[in-house]
């Protein structure tokens, strides 16, 4: 990766704007890596489902693919890291409490405004003040409305 090529791990590739294979499926407008990979994001992270360039190119499947799953036994919490096949926990990015309080705020319904105007706060790390500053934009969105 050269510095002329413009990607650098501070700049976020959001996936709703590159991610072109059938199999992944993203939700929402704003789930995003870093733009630091040495290639496109299912070039460099996701090359193992088929349906990338190279496996395309690369080999013929035995039987017809719709779509490929990872093999899952168990519910995964949200916002916890699983790996391997089958899925196993990895970490948890949060604190129970803080978990519970992000699924109560209901993140990926909100409105690009919404989430535009909180983008500060969401991304801090301040739970309580995010969760305040939810219910101030409610109550003055409802009110103009």
């Amino acid at each position: 990766m050269s510095a002329s090529d413009g990607r650098h791990w501070s700049r976020p590739q959001y996936l709703h704007e590159v991610v072109t294979n059938p199999n992944i499926h993203v939700r929402g407008t704003h789930s995003y890596c870093s733009n630091a990979w040495s290639g496109d994001f299912e070039g460099s992270v996701v090359r193992y489902l088929y349906g990338d360039a190279v496996s395309l190119a690369s080999w013929e499947p035995a039987w017809p693919i719709d779509q490929l799953h990872g093999v899952v036994t168990r519910d995964v919490a949200p916002t916890r890291s699983s790996a391997a096949a089958p899925a196993a926990p990895v970490r948890t990015r949060f604190a129970p409490g803080t978990v519970d309080h992000l699924l109560d705020l209901d993140v990926y319904s909100w409105n690009e405004e919404k989430f535009t105007v909180l983008r500060e706060t969401l991304c801090a790390a301040d739970i309580d003040a995010l969760e305040e500053a939810s219910r101030a934009y409610d109550r003055r969105t409802r009110t103009v409305r």
